[in-house]
């Protein structure tokens, strides 16, 4: 699926009400229109629900970008497992400028470009938690009526220290234990790092 960064959406997924982010454009994972992603969530665990106990379903979300040139792909995803049975998912794909990326003091020395760099890359960090989040808390207010809640929110932090990402790894963590779930970062990421990830070349 091609990626198409020469324009920035005009709807992204931490800036509208939570009411809205069913209408934003959902797809499967092998690249299929979702024509409502509520029905289709529905539909999935009560059918689900009639072959399997409902302890082996489990919602995740996730959020990962990657940059093209001056503009970033964020993947926000939805993955619903049915524990030993596999699984599906759904996804929306955003593109957005990169504040300050082409920005360059007259004087700016190499120690100011890597700290305006790595100011770009936690703004980036921050922004796939964000999304993730409201993607989740969205997500709960349908699945809640079977008794079902986003058990775990993927990020894409690394937990060595001698990685960049690792710098917002406090943060990141804090505030999605601090809505109520559970954050899962690096190796054990594997929404982010293979499903998210895929989606954002």
């Amino acid at each position: 699926m091609k990626i198409n960064v020469k324009n920035d959406t005009s709807i992204q997924i931490d800036n509208i009400p939570n009411e809205k982010i069913p209408s934003l454009r959902w797809l499967t994972l092998t690249g299929n229109e979702v024509p409502n992603i509520i029905d289709e969530i529905k539909k999935n665990i009560e059918y689900w629900s009639n072959i399997i106990e409902k302890d082996r379903l489990k919602f995740i979300v996730s959020c990962d970008s990657q940059r093209h040139g001056g503009k970033i792909v964020y993947v926000t995803t939805i993955v619903f497992l049915r524990k030993g049975l596999g699984g599906q998912g759904y996804f929306i794909r955003e593109v957005s400028s990169i504040p300050g990326y082409k920005f360059r003091l007259e004087n700016e020395t190499k120690q100011d470009k890597i700290k305006r760099i790595q100011a770009i890359i936690q703004r980036r960090l921050w922004n796939e938690c964000v999304k993730a989040v409201k993607c989740a808390l969205w997500l709960d207010t349908i699945i809640e009526e079977y008794g079902l809640r986003v058990e775990e929110i993927h990020e894409d932090i690394n937990s060595n220290k001698k990685y960049r990402s690792n710098d917002m790894l406090k943060a990141i963590v804090g505030y999605i234990e601090a809505v109520g779930f559970k954050p899962i970062i690096k190796p054990n990421a594997w929404v982010a790092s293979t499903i998210a990830d895929s989606k954002t070349k």
